[in-house]
């Protein structure tokens, strides 16, 4: 989401520019291929003269697959904080080392990751994922020295989250007592609520089409919540085949492609003629 991060001025050009991706590449590389791969591209400046913002996107989610329902007139974005935790080991050879002399990175990561899914599985409309695991050296013969793993946490409550976020730091802390630990959130975004009247007018230009149409809340972040900050902003779901997304699977029936367009483009012609833009 950086271009509406640097449209509406929630983070900076520099700091996008700075971002590096795994090989250790800068956004501000690529723009510069990007340009030289393009030299002809058209440059314009931001405009800020914006009355409404509304975003068309696939559900992410089984919702309203399950429910046969072509339209969702979204309420708003779940909060988020995007973590990283590091257990730092010793490194040792897996034959020569008593066990007792180990500071294993792996078991202690393998602990805390437990005991925080433990913690949070009654925890009402949590989501609690750890989706990503680093080990070094990552050698069968070797006890490992460190392991970095993400959490991506979400509730629709934001001060529920970041209680949550409070309670990860305190379990890891408590849990580990042979290696060091270390917890830090690498991103934030707290619950947000759409405009009432463009969920209205979703709803409204839907029933016109005959299109069934339910209220939905988005547990993925989406460049609306960005928007939501500058203008009224909302947007429309439509089906997920199965719930699958950021997938090779990922797949959208096409009439429901076309009655999602059918409903933008409604909603955009109502809000323009609402706000007098001709």
């Amino acid at each position: 989401m950086m271009g509406s991060e640097a449209y509406v001025g929630v983070r900076s050009i520099g700091d996008i520019k700075s971002v590096k991706d795994k090989s250790g590449i800068t956004v501000a590389e690529e723009l510069s291929k990007l340009r030289e791969r393009f030299p002809n591209m058209n440059y314009l400046p931001f405009e800020r003269d914006v009355s409404c913002f509304v975003e068309a996107h696939i559900e992410q989610g089984p919702i309203l697959e399950n429910e046969n329902i072509p339209i969702g007139a979204v309420t708003g974005i779940q909060g988020v904080r995007r973590m990283r935790v590091k257990i730092g080991g010793e490194e040792a050879h897996a034959g020569t080392t008593p066990y007792h002399l180990r500071a294993d990175a792996i078991e202690e990561s393998s602990r805390v990751i437990e005991r925080l899914y433990s913690a949070f599985a009654d925890v009402e409309d949590i989501r609690f994922t750890v989706g990503m695991v680093t080990v070094e050296p990552n050698v069968p013969s070797v006890v490992a020295s460190e392991v970095i793993f993400s959490i991506d946490l979400r509730h629709p409550d934001s001060e529920i989250l970041s209680s949550c976020e409070k309670q990860i730091k305190d379990l890891v802390l408590e849990t580990v007592s042979k290696c060091s630990a270390d917890v830090w959130c690498i991103a934030e975004a707290d619950t947000i609520s759409f405009d009432e009247k463009i969920i209205e007018t979703i709803e409204q230009e839907a029933q016109k089409l005959e299109l069934s149409c339910r209220r939905i809340f988005s547990g993925a972040g989406h460049d609306a919540r960005q928007m939501n900050y500058f203008c009224p902003s909302g947007m429309i779901f439509v089906p997920s085949c199965g719930g699958v997304s950021h997938n090779v699977k990922e797949y959208t029936e096409k009439s429901d492609i076309v009655a999602g367009a059918k409903v933008l483009s409604a909603t955009l012609v109502a809000l323009a003629n609402q706000a007098g833009i001709k």
